[in-house]
């Protein structure tokens, strides 16, 4: 073992648990509330329509790169070749975010355009939020998946796929899709279109029409989501369930639970709350790549060290 690794290791995930403490302390006693002053905001309005159209975009951005890389004589098979499967899916998923987004801008380029000039207004300020919310939020969530991990053995592909590879050259597009794609996509999916179209159902009670196609943006735009009590929780529940349940199957063989189930669904809630508060992505998704980067880093630390 490299135990100057270790040593750095240990003292990383100390330093975290430290600032942690002291950001909850400074939370539950009410000083520098200034670190986490969040302003409600307008958010884009989506329908179902966004939804169906996200994933047939992705399915078909997947099936094209699927027959291209065939006819170049290339094997997405695991067993195969793992790195060139998750090269693939990074630049499927990048494209498909894009070809996505100039839909959306297409339908409503108005309040895109409103949208991204929210967004990068409070661009750093919205950095500050997600240092908060991410030392809130993170550590307790792995406390909790340790936790889990010690009572219920642990199966997630990508990662195990990550302590296999031992050069940087192959494990670089899997860093890549795990610590930037995959939060950026996830967020605009879950925390956009998903949780935006559950508040729609639960908060504002549109029309049929309007729900399962494109929305009347104008108000919705400017004010923001209104209701009060249960029925704004319950869009943020649904969603984190959602989220929570697309990683069903990570435990051991056999057994549906494992132990990021319930983490990710409390992490899914305290993101789905920051995009509430602040009509933004961007805190949920900076909040994401840091704990997809840190994952990431103590496992390459961690083989390295073997």
């Amino acid at each position: 073992m490299d135990r100057p690794v270790d040593a750095w290791i240990g003292m990383a995930v100390l330093g975290i648990a430290a600032l942690s403490f002291l950001t909850w302390y400074l939370r539950l006693t009410g000083v520098g509330k200034g670190l986490w002053r969040w302003q409600r905001g307008p958010r884009l309005s989506f329908a179902l329509l966004d939804l169906l159209t996200a994933l047939l975009i992705l399915a078909l951005c997947e099936i094209v790169a699927a027959i291209i890389y065939r006819w170049s004589g290339g094997d997405l098979s695991a067993s195969k070749d793992p790195v060139a499967g998750y090269a693939m899916a990074a630049w499927t998923r990048t494209i498909a975010m894009v070809l996505w987004c100039v839909f959306v801008f297409a339908t409503r380029p108005r309040i895109v355009i409103r949208s991204w000039k929210a967004h990068r207004r409070h661009f750093f300020s919205d950095l500050r939020r997600v240092g908060v919310g991410f030392l809130l939020w993170v550590p307790p969530v792995l406390v909790l998946q340790s936790l889990l991990a010690s009572w219920l053995s642990y199966e997630h592909p990508t990662l195990e796929t990550l302590r296999e590879l031992h050069s940087w050259q192959r494990w670089l597009p899997l860093v890549f899709v795990v610590v930037f794609v995959a939060p950026v996509s996830e967020e605009l999916l879950f925390r956009g279109v998903l949780l935006g179209w559950f508040d729609r159902l639960l908060v504002e009670r549109p029309s049929s029409t309007s729900l399962l196609f494109l929305p009347d943006d104008g108000r919705y735009a400017r004010r923001g989501i209104q209701g009060e009590g249960w029925r704004r929780w319950g869009a943020i529940v649904a969603s984190s369930l959602v989220f929570a349940g697309l990683h069903v199957g990570n435990g051991p063989e056999g057994h549906w639970f494992g132990p990021d189930l319930l983490p990710l669904f409390l992490l899914a809630i305290a993101l789905g709350w920051s995009t509430r508060q602040t009509g933004r992505l961007t805190p949920a998704i900076g909040i994401h790549m840091l704990l997809n980067g840190l994952t990431v880093t103590l496992i390459l630390l961690g083989a390295s060290s073997s």
